[in-house]
C-alpha cells in the first residue's frame, strides 16, 4: 500500500487527492489478491496514519520518554 501511495503521489503530485478504486487496483495487482471491501486500501491507510501520528508524538513531543535506537524502541518508565 504505501509504495502504490509513493508512486501515486510521484506521478499526480501531493496535492492531487487519492483516487482510492484506482490505488486498491495497483495494490490487488500487487499482492495477487482482492479485497471484499472497495473500502479496504482507504480504511488501511487512515488506521497506518493514525498509528504514524500517534509514534511520532510519542517520540518527538512527550516528556519523560526516550527513544533507544539500537532496539528502535521507545524507552519509558514504569510510572509513565
Amino acid at each position: 500500500l504505501c509504495e502504490v501511495c509513493r508512486e501515486y503521489i510521484k506521478e499526480n503530485g501531493k496535492t492531487h487527492f487519492f483516487k482510492w478504486k484506482d490505488i486498491q487496483l495497483e495494490v490487488e495487482k500487487k499482492i495477487g489478491r482482492t479485497f471484499n471491501n472497495p473500502n479496504s486500501c482507504k480504511h488501511k491507510y487512515d488506521v497506518m496514519r493514525k498509528d504514524w501520528r500517534n509514534w511520532t508524538t510519542l517520540k518527538t513531543l512527550e516528556t519523560g520518554l526516550g527513544w533507544d535506537p539500537i532496539s528502535g524502541r521507545i524507552e519509558a518508565s514504569n510510572e509513565w
